[in-house]
């Protein structure tokens, strides 16, 4: 039983020295993120869509169509049930986009929405709206955008 216990103090001994790294430096950090940026942007697809919570409307349906080259955008919201009468409305952004170190999509244009313009990369498949400060939206709601392979208008 001994001779058992010390083999595996000892092997847990060499796990956890082949583990450890030295800390990394400023430098190699900003480098990791910058790979894992690079890495998001090449696998993001052309487009995300959602239907997210309101608080004027019933709902609003998005589309961001990412253009890949010159790292153009459309954005596409149709709010449903919008106003008194409760019509449907449709407008649309457009711009550049880019992704920061952090994994944060953001959209930018002449005129800046900044309801619409900060999303949280979770994965290559799902993109989430952040509120205009950057952080995630906390009052329950669905804020969830995925990916399509093939073109859905919203309009």
């Amino acid at each position: 039983m001994e001779t058992r216990l010390i083999l595996f103090l000892g092997i847990c001994w060499l796990c956890s020295c082949s583990a450890s790294s030295p800390t990394n430096s400023k430098e190699d950090e900003l480098n990791e993120s910058k790979q894992s940026t690079a890495s998001a942007l090449a696998k993001l697809p052309s487009k995300y869509v959602g239907i997210i919570g309101c608080s004027s409307c019933d709902s609003i349906a998005i589309e961001v169509d990412l253009k890949s080259g010159e790292q153009n955008y459309l954005l596409t919201k149709k709010y449903m049930g919008y106003g008194s009468d409760k019509r449907d409305s449709v407008s649309y952004d457009n711009g550049k986009w880019e992704i920061d170190g952090a994994n944060e999509l953001r959209l930018m244009n002449e005129v800046p929405d900044p309801e619409f313009s900060r999303f949280k990369i979770i994965s290559e498949d799902h993109i989430m709206l952040l509120d205009s400060s950057g952080s995630e939206m906390t009052n329950g709601k669905n804020y969830t955008l995925y990916a399509i392979k093939d073109s859905v208008a919203v309009n």
